[in-house]
């Protein structure tokens, strides 16, 4: 684990208080890929991890649809490496991706 940027330490540190909030707001079983599945996609999304730029240093430089496509990409890489079946994985992102990307909290909108 490596940081290369402050611009990436804040987007990490995000991350993971997202995770907290939602941890701290409900009940949620990290063993469950559905809930495990929406707090992934809030934090990928709410942190800064999928700004465009991250997107083009990772060579994903499609700009139509990026951030959802991102937001989806890497909550499938964070739960198969969490060691849910890619089977498992896609189900349980189709079943929560609308809702919870679109739940913003704590923020009003997505920052």
């Amino acid at each position: 684990n490596h940081v290369r940027s402050d611009r990436e330490l804040k987007e990490t540190i995000a991350h993971e208080l997202i995770h907290a909030y939602d941890d701290a707001r409900a009940v949620v079983n990290m063993a469950d890929a559905r809930h495990r599945a929406c707090t992934e996609i809030r934090a990928a999304n709410l942190s800064g991890d999928c700004r465009f730029m991250n997107e083009v240093k990772r060579g994903h430089k499609d700009i139509q649809g990026h951030q959802q496509v991102c937001v989806k990409r890497r909550t499938k890489l964070s739960l198969v490496a969490a060691g849910f079946s890619d089977q498992e994985t896609d189900r349980a992102i189709q079943d929560v991706f609308d809702v919870c990307y679109a739940d913003t909290a704590p923020y009003d909108r997505n920052p």
